[in-house]
């Protein structure tokens, strides 16, 4: 009978276990549409890719942060989407690849004692966190190829108490890789132009 009750401990315990969130998009910069961009042609936002199981989640939210980021840095001021009217003449077309990856796992050695004795009193919850995210993309002026790149940015971090359930500090590690990446992918296809 306690064997019963520590194993259904047990398995309560590792239900309670929070996950980390990668749905960590940096927020979108302000925009400043009075000053002149790098380049007038219309900029078509094509293929936008997440190489991802939950990609439906969050796509959105990267396509329009991206977006916000070319018209941030005054690249871009007319973005369009693939969805809208064609434009006549010469334009660029971009297209994306994003593959995120968050990886973690605990130093049992530590975190041992939150199982039993001291079940989620045990403040030792040693994990450790890595994320890395790799964007791909191929930019196009009408159907000329321009520039083909990958961004690779990649973070660990770890927690040293109640590991189990504090997951803002890898929630923020994601978000600040993200933006990293975002700036990177900005000022390459700005040195492309």
């Amino acid at each position: 009978m306690a064997k019963i009750k520590i194993f259904s401990l047990i398995i309560i315990l590792f239900s309670l276990q929070c996950t980390v969130d990668l749905r960590q998009i940096p927020a979108p910069s302000t925009i400043i549409t009075t000053l002149k961009t790098k380049s007038d042609l219309p900029f078509i936002l094509g293929k936008f890719e997440i190489m991802s199981a939950d990609r439906g989640l969050y796509q959105d939210a990267w396509r329009i942060a991206l977006k916000k980021n070319l018209q941030s840095n005054r690249i871009f001021s007319n973005i369009l989407s693939d969805n809208d009217k064609p434009p006549v003449g010469d334009y660029y077309l971009l297209d994306v690849e994003l593959r995120p990856y968050f990886e973690d796992h605990y130093n049992w050695w530590v975190t041992w004692p939150v199982i039993y004795p001291f079940t989620i009193l045990w403040p030792f919850q040693y994990r450790f966190g890595k994320y890395e995210v790799e964007l791909k993309y191929k930019l196009y002026k009408k159907d000329n190829l321009i520039k083909e790149n990958s961004i690779k940015k990649e973070k660990t971090t770890n927690v040293l108490l109640y590991g189990f359930f504090k997951t803002r500090e890898f929630e923020r590690m994601i978000e600040e890789i993200n933006l990293e990446m975002l700036e990177s992918c900005t000022e390459s296809i700005n040195s492309a132009l």
